[in-house]
């Protein structure tokens, strides 16, 4: 399977705490009204995070046009990050508790299986879910942790049979990498 990991994108900087960027109580407030529906009308993302977001919609439809399903984190920036990626892809984004950024990897690695059908997969969350998601696809159970930075997209070959250890990295795309590089194309490889 073709599995594609998006951490949500930059989130608005209305109260920072330390160095962290956090999003203010009213705006997460507003955010998470209306269910479990994605709307990406009122939204925690910067200016910069729905640009973010709308890079990584792009790449995924130059990259794989066809994508199965697009299972999103309940938290508003994974919400609204998934909400403007819907709108460059075909694909239907449904919300899952399981990928919230509290729950166990093994939650996570259990709703791959449910969609061990599907060629491509794409999951929207955050972190620290999202980067021990991908050091336990890539790396096994003990291995070194790997991130995955705020818009970023990390494609990936699964095995669903057996994913742990056998995911590969094929590809990684920040919008910051190809600005520090100065490129213009959209499909140019993060370092």
């Amino acid at each position: 399977m073709r599995l594609f990991l998006a951490r949500h994108a930059r989130v608005e900087p209305d109260a920072v705490q330390g160095s962290v960027w956090r999003p203010s109580f009213p705006r997460l407030a507003r955010a998470m009204r209306g269910g479990t529906g994605v709307d990406c009308a009122e939204n925690s993302l910067s200016d910069r995070g729905l640009a973010q977001a709308h890079y990584l919609g792009e790449i995924l439809g130059a990259v794989q046009p066809r994508i199965d399903r697009v299972l999103c984190a309940p938290g508003p920036e994974c919400r609204a990050t998934a909400g403007a990626l819907q709108s460059r892809l075909s694909a239907e984004v449904r919300v899952c508790e399981p990928l919230d950024a509290g729950a166990p990897v093994a939650e996570a690695l259990a709703l791959l299986h449910e969609h061990a059908n599907a060629r491509s997969l794409v999951i929207v969350g955050a972190n620290p879910l999202l980067g021990e998601l991908l050091t336990t696809l890539a790396g096994g159970i003990g291995a070194r942790h790997l991130t995955v930075r705020q818009g970023e997209l990390v494609e990936l070959h699964v095995r669903i049979a057996q994913p742990i250890g056998t995911g590969r990295i094929l590809r990684r795309w920040r919008l910051e990498a190809l600005e520090r590089v100065g490129a213009g194309l959209p499909l140019r490889r993060s370092a």
